[in-house]
């Protein structure tokens, strides 16, 4: 990757055609971040059966030809992709790894001590949702593509079922005390490619050495390792780093590192690794976070646009990829059922939105690649109707048809189950005429590019 991909403009935007805008009090504005709980509640079920309701096809298309990246492009670019972060970038590795393994699968390897399925038929259902799985839950995976299998193995980060649960109460509780050693399985070292998440509740230096030795390229003058990479077919392909700085969490914390977030975890990160293989997602969200008296003392009424523009005026300084996250969850801030995430792993994929999390990876890809996008702003559809070769050119970052027909179902109960709890006891209601009919097959079909 040139370092003068770094300066590279998007030319156009990117938008998923006939999604609609969200109302303007639910989105948008930093008065959302005072959103109360009941509210949000209201303006998350109505939000979804908006979206599900207009049978979006989730095809992604570029306004001004940009050229987006494909799975097979990352692929044979990358050796793998290493996400280091929290439960905003877990959503998206996930999304990341589904794009990447389209049409191949995946399967917990037999030989993890964690991820043993309690048997093949469970192990399965839970491998094709496009939500990450609660089996995977907090701590992260390593999915090992290797040549010559039909599936993509899935690892544990940990040794045994007890390593497993003694990392995640330190993660969860002393978030602080984690010594950034990251636990990359061992077996990408005979990958094709691979993709891993590896879980991080707090602004930690992470110690990018601590990958596997045969993940180890070039080193600088001053004997660290600057570049990463997996051999292939006798060339190293270089290992894509997506990053973010807990955010959220630090703010919760109240900790002055919210204000120095990149500036800790990256710290042992050197500037040719964070110039040229480094993509950096800033903190947003957390819109009833105030409601919810999770922010406290100097931090009552911060907000993720606050803490962003700190991250970016540093990330801009040291010249890292970025994609603008803050803004997009701020657009799109009803689809985050909890005011933090587009999915989450216990609650049921169908209530939540796995195509703006595949939306992001998306993001990160196009950033990889120095082709960046942005995402199309409110109201520009009305004014930019869209276009053959926009459709022609688009990728489909949707779901499958029997998800997408599970999702409405699903929005459809939800809202009804909302507008009873609005009205009180009293005559029942039946469904609205708008929601008698069922959606037509989306277009694509199961996910690919």
């Amino acid at each position: 990757m040139a370092a003068g991909a770094l300066v590279a403009a998007a030319l156009g935007c990117v938008r998923f055609a006939g999604l609609p805008d969200m109302p303007a009090d639910t989105a948008g504005s930093a008065s959302v971040y005072a959103t109360d709980k009941l509210t949000w509640q209201r303006h998350v079920a109505e939000a979804r059966l908006s979206v599900r309701l207009r049978n979006v096809s989730w095809r992604l298309s570029a306004t001004e030809a940009e050229s987006l990246a494909t799975a097979d492009e990352i692929r044979s670019r990358f050796g793998g992709v290493v996400y280091v972060g929290d439960s905003q970038i877990r959503e998206i590795a996930w999304g990341a790894l589904q794009l990447l393994t389209a049409g191949r699968g995946l399967a917990f390897s037999s030989r993890d001590p964690v991820f043993r399925p309690r048997s093949k038929a469970h192990a399965a259902a839970q491998l094709a949702s496009a939500c990450v799985p609660q089996s995977v839950g907090k701590t992260g995976f390593t999915a090992v593509c290797a040549a010559g299998r039909d599936a993509c193995e899935l690892y544990s980060p940990f040794k045994n079922k007890t390593h497993a649960e003694k990392m995640r109460k330190l993660l969860l509780l002393r978030p602080h005390e984690w010594d950034g050693v990251l636990s990359v399985s061992k077996h990408v070292c005979a990958a094709h490619f691979f993709v891993s998440y590896q879980a991080t509740w707090g602004a930690v230096p992470v110690l990018p050495e601590t990958v596997p030795r045969c993940l180890h390229g070039s080193r600088g003058t001053d004997g660290r390792v600057e570049q990463f990479g997996l051999l292939r077919d006798g060339v190293r392909k270089p290992i894509l780093w997506v990053v973010d700085g807990c955010g959220l969490h630090e703010m919760e914390f109240c900790s002055e590192r919210r204000w120095s977030l990149p500036q800790y975890v990256l710290r042992a990160f050197p500037d040719a690794l964070v110039r040229e293989a480094v993509v950096w997602q800033p903190v947003g969200a957390g819109f009833i976070m105030r409601d919810w008296r999770r922010f406290k003392g100097a931090c009552a009424t911060i907000t993720a646009d606050q803490v962003a523009a700190a991250e970016v005026e540093h990330l801009e300084q040291r010249r890292v990829r970025h994609y603008n996250y803050t803004a997009l969850a701020l657009q799109y801030a009803p689809l985050m059922f909890d005011a933090i995430h587009f999915t989450y792993y216990w609650v049921p994929c169908a209530h939540t939105f796995p195509e703006l999390a595949r939306l992001v990876a998306q993001l990160g890809f196009q950033q990889a690649v120095g082709r960046p996008v942005e995402v199309c702003p409110t109201g520009y559809e009305a004014n930019h109707p869209v276009t053959a070769a926009e459709i022609e050119s688009s990728l489909y970052l949707g779901q499958t048809p029997q998800q997408a027909s599970a999702a409405y179902n699903d929005a459809v109960a939800l809202a009804s189950s909302q507008r009873k709890k609005a009205r009180g006891p009293g005559k029942k209601e039946g469904p609205r005429k708008a929601e008698r009919t069922q959606p037509a097959r989306q277009n694509g079909g199961a996910v690919h590019n």
